[in-house]
């Protein structure tokens, strides 16, 4: 994501620029904590992911550590299904993927690791019983059919999966946590203002809460969820990302309807992101760098000319030879 977190630091927690510095390792400079801050300078990912985890020293870090021990019964086995099975809905994006090694290994110094067990853990305080949950993410297993299905051609029926309520659930979830994700990135985040830090902060902690707001309760039903829990559970989420986009909505002052995570559906907001102006020139600009790699640099011509050319004066060379 795209928050300046330094603001927040700085702001909520209360840590000047000096003290900031030397809690990075290696430490870096009052200079170079300055440029990231002011944006004139791209802060590394290495380093993005070390002012996260000083952003979240304290009471959070710890509850949420609590939590995930005790979802998982502390099973290093059962977190690592748990970030595979997530895996293959994550979009491939290279400062943010969560593989070591295409397919082979997990990274878990990826923010998806973080961001994952938030996601667990929301829903399980909100009434899902994540333990219990039958979660395959597996295209590969064995399908069943109904009656219905009786006239598929055997390529249309391998092709067509039927899934388990916890996957009903989760994929669901996961696909429009992602979309909220990127929405948030763009439209709140991306605001560069240190009045803002805090609020954006607590947002991105609110993205897990807000996804759910779009899954039809069905789904919650059918994998076993407690609705009353659910319901109490939504609705106090509700009230306090209300007043959060409430302040921020006042302080940003920009006239744009920040309230649109809560109120409109995945695909609208999937449609904001690429409406926006910066989103979509970056868009322009990753589709046009895609169409000039698949050509030969400049360099790369050059180089081969050289070669042709070499070539031609080396034949000429031999059959001055063979001709003696």
């Amino acid at each position: 994501m795209e928050l300046n977190i330094i603001n927040y630091l700085l702001d909520k927690k209360k840590i000047n620029q000096n003290e900031l510095a030397k809690m990075l390792h290696p430490a870096v400079s009052k200079s170079t904590l300055s440029k990231w801050r002011k944006d004139t300078k791209i802060i590394p990912d290495k380093r993005k992911k070390e002012l996260a985890r000083i952003a979240r020293i304290g009471e959070f870090s710890k509850d949420h550590s609590t939590q995930w021990r005790e979802l998982t019964n502390d099973s290093e086995k059962i977190a690592d299904d748990w970030y595979w099975k997530f895996a293959p809905f994550i979009i491939n994006k290279k400062q943010d993927f969560i593989w070591k090694h295409w397919y082979e290994e997990i990274d878990h110094d990826s923010i998806w690791i973080e961001n994952i067990q938030g996601m667990l853990i929301t829903l399980n305080n909100a009434g899902i019983p994540v333990k219990d949950l039958d979660f395959t993410f597996d295209p590969t297993r064995e399908h069943i059919y109904d009656e219905i299905d009786s006239n598929l051609t055997e390529n249309e029926r391998t092709s067509t999966p039927v899934m388990t309520a916890a996957d009903e659930l989760l994929i669901p979830y996961f696909k429009t946590y992602q979309i909220i994700r990127f929405w948030v990135s763009w439209h709140i985040t991306l605001i560069n203002d240190k009045n803002l830090g805090e609020l954006q902060f607590e947002l991105i902690q609110k993205i897990p809460e807000v996804a759910m707001y779009h899954i039809h309760k069905t789904r919650f039903e059918a994998a076993g969820t407690n609705i009353d829990t659910l319901t109490n559970y939504i609705e106090k989420s509700k009230n306090e990302t209300f007043r959060l986009l409430s302040e921020f909505s006042k302080i940003a002052n920009t006239g744009f309807d920040y309230f649109r995570c809560m109120t409109e559906d995945a695909s609208t907001l999937y449609e904001d992101v690429r409406k926006h102006p910066e989103a979509s020139a970056q868009r322009k600009k990753s589709e046009a760098e895609e169409e000039f790699d698949s050509l030969p640099s400049l360099a790369v011509e050059r180089q081969i000319l050289e070669g042709i050319k070499n070539n031609e004066k080396l034949l000429k060379e031999i059959l001055q030879i063979l001709n003696k």
